[in-house]
């Protein structure tokens, strides 16, 4: 299984089974975006949060020193917008729709208020 954000292995890689696995350490919000776009809807792209799979459905980069300025993974909620998540080089990206492993596609928020909580920490 290739990472997106080794761009050469997954071209190499890239088979029915395959999925690419976002990696908040390295890239930037707006390269997470435009990989999303390009793996849509196939093969995807996911992370993991406590150690479930979340596919990520609709996202977007924020504007510069938009929040949340946390370590890369870590999301909040943005009232009426849906869940910030920090990238690599001080980005951060919007992501509006995702899916938790087992359930169906959701609106960011509707994930967020069926957890409980305003924060999250993707890829653990």
């Amino acid at each position: 299984m290739a990472r997106i954000d080794e761009p050469e292995r997954l071209a190499a890689q890239v088979n029915p089974q395959a999925v690419a696995v976002l990696s908040q350490k390295a890239a930037n919000a707006a390269v997470i975006a435009a990989r999303l776009r390009g793996f849509t809807p196939w093969p995807g792209a996911w992370t993991t949060l406590e150690g479930k799979t979340v596919k990520l459905l609709e996202v977007e980069p924020l504007a510069a020193g938009a929040p949340p300025a946390g370590a890369p993974g870590s999301g909040v909620k943005l009232p009426g917008a849906g869940l910030a998540v920090s990238c690599g080089g001080g980005t951060a990206l919007l992501v509006r729709r995702l899916q938790p492993e087992g359930k169906g596609a959701q609106d960011s928020l509707a994930f967020l208020n069926g957890l409980r909580r305003d924060t999250v920490a993707f890829g653990t």
